[in-house]
This record gives C-alpha cells, structure tokens and sequence, in this order.
C-alpha cells in the first residue's frame, strides 16, 4: 500500500520537473476511486480525484470529487471527462465502489466497462456501500485518499483475519464465468473519522442474494476455502485459525445429489467449540440462502465428477434439493506450521 502511494506521488510529480510555462499543459486529474449509483434509470458516478494545485508554490497536493450522470456505465465517464478542464486518469483507480441500489442490469454494465476499459487496472478492488458516493466522500485518516485507504485496510484485514474476498476485479470477471458465478464484496460505510467494513454482500451473477456479518463471513470462506489462516472470533472468544483445507464430497443418492463439504484445520490455537460454531454457522447460511448455490456446489461437481455433472445436466438427478452436509475437523497434518 505504501509502496503504491508513493508511486502514485511520484507519478504525480512528473508534470513538476521542468519549466513552469509547460506545467498547466502537462496537469492530470489522478483518479484514486470511483463510485457508482443508481438513481431511477440514471446512473451516477463519482470520481475521487487527486489534484495538484498549480497555482501554490508548494505544489500542494489535494482530493477534489467530481460527478456526472448517464444511462450506463460508458456514459457517465464520458460526460464526467467532458465537463472537465484536463484529460482523466484512471490508471491509478484503486477501488471501484458500488451503491446498494446497483444490481441487475446496472451492476452488470459497471462490471463489463471496468473489464473492457484498458486504463481500469483488473486490480482494483470491486466494493459495495448502501451509498457509494456518500463513502467515497468520507475522510481519509492514513493515506491520500479514501479510495487508497479502502485498498490499504483490504490488505491489512485479510492478513489478520486470512479471508480472501476474491473482489478484484479480474477476480470477479472469473467468478462470474463459473456454472455458478457467485462472489462477494465486501460492505463498507462512511463514519465521522474514515469507514467501517459492515459486512460482506454475497452476489450470485447480477444478483444480490444476502449479507453476512464479519463473524458469518469468517465461517463461509473457510467452508468455501477462500481463508488462508488467522483470527476468528466465534462466540466471544478469539482464535488464530491454521492451515486450514476444505474438502468435498458428491454422490448421487435417491435420484438427488448427495454433498460433504467441510474444513479441516491444524489443532493448535483451536478446539471443539470452534468446530461447532464454523458447523452451526454454515448450516445457518445455507438455510438462508433459499435454496441458492452460494457455496458453488455445482462448480465443484463440474470439476471433481464429471458422470454425476452430466446427470445433472440431462436430468436424471436433481441438484436443487441435494443434501448438503457441513463438517469440520481438526487434523494435524505436513502443512501445519
């Protein structure tokens, strides 16, 4: 994170060596996050910007947000750019925010122009807000802008917490090609001093299907195998999860599909207990789910068994009612550290 402010300042300087006549030609609007909403049929974009002021003698350096509407995606760029004095940068686009309202249709154009617009770096982290543009306009305690700041906290909390999002967008466009294109983003909201990540919004296609609290997003990417290892809180108590293996299982039962997902992890820092809250809380998911392949099931099978997948397909077993079992094991094993 550090390394990419910095990066981004130097960047920023260029326009500065040289003589000052030239300066004004070479300035850039330096975008660090964008944030999209839907008001009706309009959506709205907003464009958290880095500026260097030309007229200090400081070179100072300041955040200014720019807005502008349109009918997609496309659009709102182009009027955002046309209503400005200088070119728009987006190579440094960091996060690209987007608003509750954000779904179907709307949630699919954002997400295809980020994939399709060459200067959009895939990198960028792909997050949700009840309002994007009310987050984005928040205040940044440690870093340049609000947009970096997200990017810096992302890194840091799966480090702690060993969660993979998997919500960058080249992330995302992957997910999204699956037989079951389920993925989530992580929920954030703008406080008086910086942000909160509220919890994390599990998406299947272009549709929302639920939210999940940290404590519940904890227990789905370690049952889903997004979890590398590390702090869990489950039932008041605090531990550090390691080496942690998600295993799956699928048969054909009765005419329908019969599924063991489950996780295993290293004893140490760890007890029962821990194993009954990760069971109790992904049975709770899935009762949650409706009945949706929020664990992507259906992408396991397609991997792992290909007979019982064409059953599948041809109609010869049922995969909407399949009996979905959840286990969780402690087992010492050579990847323990």
């Amino acid at each position: 994170m550090k390394r990419f402010a910095v990066l981004v300042l130097a960047v920023l300087c260029l326009p500065m060596v040289g003589c000052r006549a030239g300066r004004e030609a070479d300035r850039r609007f330096m975008v660090s996050a964008l944030g999209f909403d839907l008001s009706g049929s309009e959506l709205n974009v907003s464009a958290e910007t880095l500026v260097v002021n030309s007229e200090s003698t400081d070179e100072e350096i300041s955040t200014e947000m720019f807005t502008a509407s349109g009918k997609d995606a496309e659009e709102c760029i182009f009027n955002l750019t046309r209503g400005m004095s200088k070119d728009l940068q987006l190579a440094h686009c960091g996060v690209i925010a987007v608003g509750s309202s954000v779904t179907g249709d709307a949630l699919d154009g954002v997400i295809k122009y980020c994939q399709k617009n060459r200067e959009i770096n895939l990198s960028a982290y792909l997050v949700a807000a009840e309002n994007a543009e009310t987050l984005l306009s928040g205040k940044a305690l440690s870093a340049l802008t609000v947009g970096y700041e997200l990017m810096g906290f992302l890194e840091h909390y799966s480090d702690e917490t060993g969660i993979m999002y998997g919500c960058r967008i080249y992330e995302v466009q992957s997910a999204r090609r699956k037989q079951t294109p389920v993925y989530i983003l992580p929920v954030f909201s703008a406080k008086e001093s910086g942000f909160a990540l509220d919890s994390a919004a599990l998406y299947i296609g272009n549709r929302y299907i639920m939210p999940m609290s940290p404590e519940e997003m904890a227990v789905y990417s370690l049952v889903k195998g997004n979890n590398r290892g590390g702090r869990i809180h489950a039932d008041g108590n605090v531990y550090n999860v390691r080496s942690p293996h998600t295993y799956f299982k699928c048969s054909e039962k009765g005419g329908t599909t019969d599924v063991k997902l489950g996780v295993t992890f290293s004893p140490d820092g760890a007890d029962a207990a821990l194993c009954n809250y990760i069971i109790r809380g992904a049975e709770m998911l899935l009762q949650r789910s409706g009945g949706e392949d929020v664990f992507g099931i259906c992408d396991r099978i397609y991997a792992e068994n290909a007979d019982l997948w064409q059953k599948i397909k041809d109609g010869a077993v049922g995969i909407k009612d399949a009996h979905v079992g959840i286990s969780c094991e402690m087992r010492r094993t050579d990847y323990a550290k």
